[in-house]
C-alpha cells in the first residue's frame, strides 16, 4: 500500500518537473518575453446543447408523413459519442425529409420502452407511417446509416 503511495506522489512530481523542464525552449524559467513561448488563448467553451423533448419533433414528423432515425444511447457510452458528430450531420442534412434524432436513455425513458430498447447504441428506423421497419444495435457510421436509408426508400 505504502508502495502504491510513494508511485503516485512520484508520478506526480515527475509530472510537475517535466512542466517545469519544457516550460521555456532551453528548460528553465525566464522573464524575457523574447525567449517565452507564447501561449495561446485557450479556445473557448462551446455551449451545452439545450435538451428538446422527442414527442413534439417526432408528431411533426409522423403528421407530416416522413420516416424516422432514433438512435438511443446516453452521453458517457463510448459508442454513442463516436456516432454523435454523425448523427448531427445527418440530422442537419436530412432535416424536413427524415428525422435523425439522438435520444438519451435517460431523458426519454418512456420513449425507450416504447420502442424495447435493451441496448446503446440502437437505432430504430421508422417509416412515414411510425411503423418500425429496421433497428440496429451497436455502432452505425453515417455511411452505414446512408445505406440503409437508401436500401429502405427513405431517400
Amino acid at each position: 500500500m505504502i508502495r502504491k503511495i510513494f508511485t503516485i506522489i512520484g508520478l506526480i512530481a515527475a509530472i510537475g518537473l517535466c512542466s517545469y523542464l519544457y516550460s521555456t525552449p532551453c528548460g528553465c524559467k525566464s522573464d524575457n518575453p523574447a525567449t517565452t513561448p507564447a501561449v495561446a488563448a485557450p479556445a473557448p467553451i462551446p455551449p451545452k446543447a439545450v435538451y428538446k423533448p422527442a414527442g413534439p419533433e417526432i408528431e411533426e414528423y409522423r403528421a407530416k408523413g416522413l420516416p424516422m432515425v432514433l438512435d438511443f444511447g446516453r452521453g458517457w457510452c463510448k459508442p454513442c459519442k463516436a456516432m454523435a458528430p454523425d448523427l448531427e450531420a445527418l440530422h442537419t442534412e436530412l432535416t424536413g425529409k427524415v428525422l435523425v434524432r439522438f435520444n438519451d436513455l435517460e431523458k426519454e425513458k418512456e420513449l425507450a420502452m416504447q420502442h424495447r430498447i435493451q441496448m446503446m447504441p440502437t437505432q430504430v428506423y421508422l417509416d412515414g407511417t411510425g411503423k418500425e421497419v429496421f433497428r440496429h444495435a451497436g455502432y452505425a457510421s453515417k455511411a452505414d446509416m446512408l445505406a440503409k436509408m437508401k436500401e429502405l426508400g427513405f431517400l
